[in-house]
């Protein structure tokens, strides 16, 4: 398992007059080389449960450990080279003068050669689909909306982490651009084998998506599974704050005139794939 999690909760300025509980006594496993999605209502504790995930905030009470190392203290030089971070509109990040200097800085510290850190950055570039020829020696702040978000994350890519951790890395862009970067994040998984925790709020996005859902309910477990279980229970998405896909929510009304039509398809493709079957088994009869 790339992530342990086990009774752990987190109190923001814990034996303060201001403490707010934010997650209480959270026991999971993210698996390795997987897509898993965190997911619930705003307010639920999505993005202080990523930030245990590299050591950003450590729990009040309980353990993490990341692929066997415990998070401590002590360990966090260790954890951070395992896990990647990517924060909401990460191009606020880029600072530097070229788009090149801007994804090697990070892998610069390491105490590598600038030879081989420029390497390592035209790599990540084209990674993320970036051409180092035609992009590296621009400004970062001359890229597109949908080039400055994948800049920023070929900069975390450039320290070759083994899981990386993004919280709504689509969030703020156009239609192209968000479809850019959910098939980069996908591309990461498939290809490279990279174990991906994505934040997100968009059941639509992560139905096409995770392999796995985890839901937060005011900082609470509220249900863990895969797509298939959790994204078609509406009952249990609406106690958690989230509605159904709209694929769902197409097939179950279609069911009502189409006796027999299953309802559990949780994406478009999915739901006309269950249409073709379902009108196949009505020209048999």
């Amino acid at each position: 398992m790339s992530i342990k999690v086990s009774n752990l909760s987190y109190t923001y300025q814990q034996d303060t007059p201001f403490q707010k509980e934010a997650l209480y006594d959270l026991t999971f496993e993210i698996p390795d080389g997987q897509i898993t999605a965190i997911m619930g209502h705003t307010g639920s504790g999505k993005s202080t449960l990523a930030q245990h995930f590299n050591g950003l905030l450590m729990p009040s009470t309980g353990t993490i450990s990341v692929n066997d190392i415990p998070v401590t203290s002590k360990t966090l030089k260790q954890v951070r080279y395992q896990v990647g971070m990517i924060f909401q509109y990460p191009e606020y990040q880029l600072f530097d003068e070229t788009v090149l200097k801007d994804i090697a800085y990070g892998i610069l510290l390491r105490g590598i050669s600038p030879e081989e850190a420029e390497n390592k950055a035209k790599e990540a570039m084209k990674l993320v689909g970036l051409d180092p020829e035609t992009h590296g020696n621009r400004s970062p702040f001359d890229l597109s909306g949908g080039q400055k978000r994948r800049a920023a994350i070929a900069g975390v890519l450039v320290m070759e982490p083994s899981i990386l951790v993004m919280d709504e890395p689509a969030a703020g862009l156009d239609p192209e651009g968000r479809r850019e970067i959910l098939n980069l994040v996908q591309k990461l998984n498939k290809e490279k084998g990279i174990t991906v925790v994505i934040v997100s709020h968009s059941v639509e996005d992560m139905a096409e998506l995770a392999d796995n859902i985890l839901i937060l309910n005011r900082g609470r477990l509220h249900a863990f599974g895969k797509p298939a279980d959790i994204l078609t229970d509406k009952e249990s998405l609406e106690q958690a704050g989230l509605e159904l896909p709209v694929a769902t929510i197409l097939m179950q009304n279609l069911a009502k005139r189409l006796p027999g039509l299953p309802t559990n398809a949780f994406t478009v493709e999915g739901a006309v794939e269950a249409l073709i079957q379902y009108k196949g088994g009505q020209t048999n009869e």
